[in-house]
């Protein structure tokens, strides 16, 4: 992607030991820095959904000491940390930990990243944006309004689902930027 022209990338090496990610991100974010591309990383876990519940994400949440830790030794750009979200759609709204982005947006001088967003619920996905989170991650929330807009419409050809994906999609963009506070 960075060869190609991309002007920010993401690695994602949170499943390893925490030696290890540094390391790989390390070496991604030197190669990116040299060519001025950003690069996003990830620490802490952000689960798939259907094999995490509250509970169990309470010993998963990004830690304040190694997130600080992390940024000092990668240098990376930005941090998508775990604050209670799974990637997927949620069987119900997921109870994120708002003290620990407080801690971690305080702790931290490099913009947070939310992965996971998608099902989140309005009012945490507004809380996330207005409380130290930069980016939020609502891939699953495209694709799915897309999907349900060619579902629910009238579909003769090619076109229409392109058409009917695309203002689905629009719709949801529409409906974020509101919760965000971006517009």
């Amino acid at each position: 992607a960075i060869e190609l022209g991309f002007n920010s990338v993401m690695i994602d090496a949170s499943l390893d030991t925490f030696e290890e990610n540094v390391r790989k991100t390390k070496e991604v974010v030197e190669y990116a820095h040299q060519l001025g591309v950003d690069v996003e990383a990830e620490i802490g876990f952000v689960g798939a959904n259907a094999a995490s519940n509250n509970e169990e994400v309470k010993s998963i949440y990004t830690s304040v000491e190694d997130a600080k830790k992390f940024v000092e030794e990668t240098n990376v750009d930005s941090l998508a940390v775990s604050i209670g979200t799974s990637h997927g759609l949620y069987k119900g709204t997921p109870k994120l930990n708002f003290e620990r982005l407080e801690e971690l947006d305080e702790a931290l001088a490099v913009p947070l990243v939310l992965h996971g967003g998608s099902g989140s619920g309005d009012d945490n996905l507004n809380r996330c944006a207005t409380h130290g989170i930069s980016k939020i991650n609502i891939y699953s929330d495209f694709i799915y309004s897309g999907a349900k807009a060619v579902a629910d419409g009238q579909v003769e050809n090619y076109i229409d689902i392109v058409k009917l994906s695309r203002e689905g999609m629009e719709n949801t963009l529409e409906h974020y930027y509101k919760v965000f506070e971006t517009k």
